[in-house]
């Protein structure tokens, strides 16, 4: 599935969907580490979880090599010890924690699903593997004990992504 669109007459605006099962194996691994990181959940800073992080639910602007993550119809402000519905996130994407109808979780949520999203990459380009810091990074995702996975702001922090900062903040110079 290929489609495009632009918004307004003589805008620069220009989103693509690709099909993840196609776009997934021309990922090299800087396009991996660049595009996690782009999914850095600023949301969770301003109080919000997404609740169904997937790849249908990411678009992409090719062009300026920017992902954005989409659909917020399950999104809400996180209210701690508030209990909530399990019925959110897509099977296959869904923290363990719903499964046994966990009430009160909260944007980790959106982290194990990130993970999920990390882990399928991975598999379908089979290139990475070998990459300790990004088995690494997957491990500390898809922790079962919801309060053991990484943040949002600990995940940009991690070490996979490195090369990512060093080159923002070498064109951010520049």
């Amino acid at each position: 599935m290929k489609s495009s669109g632009k918004s307004g007459e003589g805008s620069t605006l220009f989103w693509v969907v690709t099909d993840f099962k196609v776009l997934y194996p021309t990922l090299t691994d800087y396009d991996i580490r660049y595009s996690t990181t782009s999914m850095s959940f600023s949301s969770h800073s301003q109080g919000i979880m997404h609740k169904d992080v997937k790849p249908h639910n990411v678009m992409i602007d090719h062009e300026l090599r920017k992902l954005r993550l989409i659909d917020w119809g399950l999104a809400e402000f996180y209210h701690p010890g508030k209990e909530d519905i399990v019925r959110v996130a897509s099977r296959y994407f869904k923290g363990p924690e719903l499964f046994v109808n966990l009430q009160d979780y909260d944007y980790s949520l959106d982290m194990w699903s990130l993970g999920c999203m990390f882990a399928r990459i991975v598999r379908i380009t089979c290139r990475f593997l070998h990459c300790p810091e990004a088995i690494d990074f997957l491990d500390k995702l898809l922790q079962y004990d919801h309060q053991d996975r990484l943040t949002a702001k600990e995940a940009m922090n991690h070490p996979y992504f490195c090369r990512v900062r060093a080159s923002e903040n070498s064109r951010m110079r520049t």
